[in-house]
């Protein structure tokens, strides 16, 4: 336990080396001043759990200084008991009403100061007590009100992202339309967040089926509110400019996002949006490719080509002969304000069974497994390949359970979307 501190401010030599004698035997840490001035300066610098004072002193006498302890912030709170010859009831009360704690008559004996000292003491240790428990009260209080509101905050924040998820979801292809289009499919979506930054776009024109798969720049808020641009750019390109090329679209999409991110000079380049789309025929069963940085799997025991860059395929075979053809994407992503801004379309039959599929980068780019490292597209490949004779509603759950299975506690590291089609 500390040591409590005394101060003695007494201008008689003798009392003053008796009471620091006498305390010091009781294991007080003593100080002495012979003045009260010097006694305000040791008090400043010590700060002392207890004051002792003279009445009757050269320099600065008892009531001068305990009006000067008063007025000083540091020292106001001290106990202040005089040490007094005068014990006429006049001088009892101005010294009270300057602030005194108590009076020690001269002569007194030491089991009577040693009583006062002690008797002050547990009086300020109480108080201190209250102080201490008041203001841990005070932090409890200002904490569980702090909580509180940071939890209404998260809640209400939490139902904005709810509301926004609902917004977010009118522009998913809805499921009763996709069963009317698709005999054989499924559409695998994980958002990082609530709301998500990829998306899947499909429309039907004439003959065709456009299908898209689409990853905005990030993730959570700011991916989402992209997502609503490049709906609408992807809906403007064929609604009003009449397209069905998947390399014109994405195309004229890039030209309507760059155009829409300059607008005020606000110069959102880093922004935009990577990309496949295919258009599937089924009466002439044929597919035309495009992607900006993502690509197109189609599992497939042959491939009859019409148009294709062969610089952009892959191709990947298991042991038991089953191929993937991979189609990768040109290098730039939608949203490129770049003046050589293209993609190339690609053509090639299918035949009835055959499986195609349009991904965003959130599955290969999941952490996890035994050494913490990334998915890669060669492991979603070599699954793929795997499924190859698994219907699309078993290669959904086998490709749900691979993945939560490799990502394990880890951070979901990015939104992920696939969807898979059996022609």
């Amino acid at each position: 336990m500390e040591m409590k501190k005394i101060l003695i401010i007494e201008d008689d030599k003798h009392i003053r080396e008796s009471m620091c004698e006498l305390l010091t035997l009781e294991s007080y840490a003593v100080d002495c001043a012979e003045n009260g001035r010097e006694g305000l300066i040791k008090a400043l610098k010590n700060l002392p759990d207890i004051v002792i004072c003279d009445v009757l002193m050269p320099v600065f006498n008892g009531w001068q200084t305990l009006s000067v302890f008063r007025g000083t912030n540091k020292l106001q709170c001290i106990p202040f008991i005089f040490l007094t010859a005068k014990t006429t009831m006049e001088d009892l009360r101005k010294g009270m009403n300057l602030g005194a704690d108590d009076y020690l008559t001269k002569p007194f004996s030491p089991t009577e100061l040693i009583s006062i000292i002690k008797m002050r003491l547990k009086i300020v240790d109480r108080i201190k007590s209250y102080e201490k428990l008041k203001n841990k009260r005070n932090v409890e209080s200002a904490v569980e009100n702090f909580r509180s509101k940071e939890k209404d905050k998260n809640d209400n924040f939490c139902q904005s992202l709810e509301r926004a998820k609902a917004v977010q979801n009118v522009i998913l292809p809805n499921y009763e339309k996709i069963n009317g289009l698709f005999k054989d499919y499924f559409s695998y979506y994980v958002p990082k967040d609530t709301i998500s930054g990829d998306f899947f776009w499909i429309r039907e024109v004439d003959d065709e089926i456009l299908v898209g798969v689409i990853d905005c720049t990030g993730h959570g808020v700011p991916a989402a509110l992209l997502t609503m641009i490049c709906y609408t750019q992807l809906n403007i390109a064929v609604d009003r400019f009449n397209l069905t090329s998947p390399a014109q679209i994405i195309n004229k999409v890039n030209d309507l996002i760059v155009d829409f991110m300059g607008v005020n000079d606000n110069n959102l380049t880093s922004d935009g949006m990577d990309i496949a789309i295919c258009t599937l025929n089924y009466k002439n069963k044929t597919i035309k490719y495009a992607g900006a940085k993502r690509p197109l799997y189609f599992v497939s025991n042959k491939l009859e080509t019409i148009q294709i860059n062969k610089d952009r395929l892959k191709v990947i075979e298991n042991n038991k002969g089953d191929k993937l053809f991979e189609f990768r994407g040109d290098r730039l992503s939608v949203g490129a304000n770049v003046s050589n801004f293209y993609t190339r379309e690609q053509h090639f039959k299918f035949d009835d069974g055959d499986k195609v599929y349009l991904s965003t980068d959130g599955l290969v780019d999941q952490y996890g497994g035994e050494h913490f490292k990334r998915f890669k597209s060669r492991h979603l490949k070599e699954l793929l390949l795997s499924l190859k004779n698994e219907s699309m509603d078993s290669q959904n759950q086998i490709i749900h359970q691979t993945l939560s299975k490799w990502k394990g506690d880890n951070e979901q590291t990015d939104d992920m979307a696939i969807f898979g089609i059996k022609l």
